[in-house]
């Protein structure tokens, strides 16, 4: 009796007798990559194991493409889980790293109090150098004010206000400083009548209330 033939499978890219889209573990995994946007359709391909052409066939699919957003959906919610993207969380973590540095501060403060003035605010950083060889060679100690833990506290402060909305950008337009103009003008006795001054550069009545003064006639003689 002779064997029957055996029935192939049909390759991932295929569709099934009754023209359905028919969902496997490679389509789901084409899906996935597509949405993260990290790897190209030949990297995809390769990784799947199927042709690129495959996958940009895949791509052109309505039903596929819903997958594939809907799986872009699911990483955005996924990345919003994460406890950086809560802002809760991210003020709690600025606020322990700025009390690990004031921390060190005031660890440094009761190690070095008395050693130098100022030393006992533990904002002051001490630097030991060697200077000169030989018989001349001396250690000494540079105390300077530690400005980069400064910084950083200062950095941390706006980061938490402007994660708090606490933050304002100040218009440099309203700050900006206005030059204010003097003009001097020398006045001529001739012009103080009767105790009043008479602006010799004043418009005549007329001409100040907007009507054009009437010039002069002139008649032949």
């Amino acid at each position: 009796m002779a064997d029957s033939p055996k029935k192939k499978g049909r390759p991932p890219g295929s569709l099934n007798k009754a023209g359905d889209w028919a969902w496997s573990p490679e389509r789901k995994r084409a899906a996935l990559l597509i949405a993260m946007h990290e790897l190209s359709v030949p990297e995809i391909a390769r990784q799947v194991g199927v042709s690129a052409g495959t996958i940009y066939k895949w791509k052109n699919l309505p039903i596929f493409q819903e997958e594939v957003a809907h799986q872009f959906d699911e990483l955005n919610r996924a990345v919003l889980r994460l406890p950086i993207a809560q802002k809760r969380k991210r003020v709690e973590i600025l606020n322990e790293l700025k009390a690990k540095i004031l921390q060190v501060i005031e660890e440094r403060a009761r190690e070095y109090a008395g050693e130098a003035p100022g030393s006992g605010t533990g904002i002051l950083a001490k630097t030991i150098k060697q200077v000169g060889v030989g018989q001349n060679m001396q250690i000494i100690e540079e105390w300077a004010i530690d400005v980069s833990a400064i910084r950083e506290i200062l950095k941390l402060d706006e980061q938490t206000a402007k994660e708090l909305g606490q933050w304002l950008v100040r218009d440099e337009g309203f700050m900006e400083q206005k030059s204010i103009k003097r003009e001097y003008v020398v006045i001529d006795p001739d012009d103080v009548v009767e105790g009043q001054f008479h602006d010799p550069f004043a418009l005549p009545e007329g001409e100040a209330s907007g009507e054009r003064a009437s010039e002069p006639t002139t008649h032949g003689i």
